[in-house]
């Protein structure tokens, strides 16, 4: 998780080491991760920083500059996994992070920031009462970051699978 945080430098040439360096330990964890229903591997993968360190590239990185590589590992970290994992990516408050990424040019990109999250937003969506919103509504609400939901429905780049994926994390949050 520590090489995921290395921060860019003035240089050029060694920023685009740590990018080759973070995309590679990303694409091995990822290998790791894959297709494993073991929630006890992700567990360990939130403890060691590692979802922080992704949640932080993805954050403090040019859009540009962000790669499959560390979205397509932030998805596989939310399934298949249960309500106690998708708890600890929620606690990391990754709304705004992922929907930074819908002004990404790759539709790829775009949708696994949708698909990561319609994932986490199913955790405890059969314990809410119908009659009361979803509990991350308030937190997408207070931020402001519901409207980026509904602005995914007009991106003429974008597949029909995405914008579903956007209209079911709609329906979710209500």
């Amino acid at each position: 998780a520590q090489d995921l945080r290395k921060s860019f430098t003035i240089d050029d040439v060694a920023n685009d080491d740590i990018i080759l360096a973070q995309e590679g330990q990303c694409n091995f964890l990822y290998s790791l991760i894959e297709n494993r229903k073991d929630d006890e591997f992700r567990k360990g993968l939130f403890k060691s920083g590692v979802a922080d360190s992704i949640l932080f590239i993805l954050e403090s990185r040019k859009l540009q500059q962000i790669t499959e590589s560390y979205i397509d590992l932030f998805l596989q970290m939310s399934v298949p996994c249960g309500d106690e994992v998708k708890q600890m990516i929620f606690v990391q408050k990754p709304y705004p992070t992922l929907l930074k990424l819908f002004g990404r040019i790759d539709p790829y990109i775009i949708k696994l920031a949708a698909l990561s999250i319609f994932n986490i937003l199913g955790a405890g969506i059969n314990r809410t009462p119908a009659s009361t919103p979803h509990p991350p509504f308030e937190v997408m609400q207070q931020l402001n970051e519901i409207d980026k939901l509904f602005m995914l429905f007009k991106k003429t780049d974008v597949d029909n699978y995405t914008i579903d994926t956007a209209a079911v994390c709609v329906g979710r949050l209500f």
